[in-house]
């Protein structure tokens, strides 16, 4: 079937049915095959894009936390260092006054279960060479006693100059605030 054109010159066969039907299935079949690849191609450029942008939320994670230390100049985070040291050197000064009294009640507790012990002894000497017994020095109960008082006192001692390193720390921080 021909069709004339208004723009003259030959005419031009149109596309019509076809009296074979295997044309029609033959292009269909390169169609499905085109539509095919199209989808595998797809496909391949999703995975590469997931290879791509699988870590973006670490990614993401990881520059955020940058960001926090690009926004705080250094002569901030030292101001708020110093008023940090600022308000804690009187509650560190009030726990150092506790615990040295704590240490001196101790070492005064140790003194009077030392005399007591002296004393205890003392007594237990004249009576046993009264009676002819060799002198015992400290009874278990006492040594015990004793013995846990040393080992506080030890204990609190270890801690006051824990405590006492962490004022010179602060005091260190303190005295370099002030100088800047």
């Amino acid at each position: 079937m021909n069709r004339y054109s208004t723009f003259g010159g030959a005419p031009r066969p149109t596309l019509g049915y076809s009296t074979n039907p295997y044309g029609f299935f033959a292009s269909l079949q390169s169609c499905a095959a085109a539509t095919r690849a199209c989808v595998q191609e797809a496909d391949y450029a999703i995975q590469e894009l997931d290879k791509g942008t699988r870590d973006i939320p670490r990614f993401r994670k990881v520059t955020q936390h940058r960001r926090h230390f690009h926004l705080l100049p250094e002569s901030l985070l030292d101001e708020y260092k110093s008023q940090f040291a600022a308000d804690i050197e009187p509650q560190i000064r009030t726990l150092l006054d506790r615990a040295e009294r704590g240490v001196e009640a101790l070492e005064a507790r140790e003194e009077t279960l030392r005399a007591r012990l002296e004393h205890r002894s003392g007594k237990s000497s004249i009576a046993d060479s009264a009676f002819g017994r060799p002198t015992t020095k400290v009874r278990a109960p006492d040594a015990g006693k004793l013995q846990q008082l040393a080992l506080k006192k030890e204990r609190l001692q270890w801690e006051l100059e824990q405590a006492a390193k962490e004022v010179e720390d602060l005091e260190g921080l303190v005295e370099k605030a002030r100088s800047q």
